[in-house]
């Protein structure tokens, strides 16, 4: 939601901007990125660079998370594993992973929340 809203606030052309909210999360990071660059020169390059990083790699991981789940159970909780399929092979993500996710997303939300333009 986050990323179509600031293509839609950035864009020039509302018709483009609905119809480019609809294709994949990472041409879309990809295109917010070269939005942000030239609409926001208040923000540094570095800065755009690294949230849109973050952007997809958050993406790609609530993806498996959210879409692949497959197994997990221990009486001690502290060493559970959660199974992944993914892209034809399986991974194990730790209680410390999705709280890494978790993490990693509210920090991406904080950043994004620096988006939006005040009123002087």
């Amino acid at each position: 939601m986050l990323i179509n809203e600031q293509l839609i606030l950035l864009s020039k052309d509302s018709i483009l901007a609905n119809e480019i909210v609809k294709i994949s999360l990472h041409k879309r990071a990809d295109i917010l990125k070269k939005l942000l660059e030239r609409e926001r020169d208040d923000l540094e390059d570095e800065f755009i660079k690294n949230l849109i990083i973050d952007i997809k790699k958050l993406g790609d991981e609530r993806n498996i998370i959210a879409h692949n789940p497959l197994l997990s159970k221990k009486e001690d909780l502290s060493d559970t594993k959660v199974c992944f399929y993914k892209k034809g092979e399986f991974c194990e993500y730790s209680i410390d992973d999705i709280k890494r996710v978790l993490d990693l997303s509210l920090d991406v939300l904080k950043r994004a929340a620096g988006l939006q333009k005040r009123d002087s």
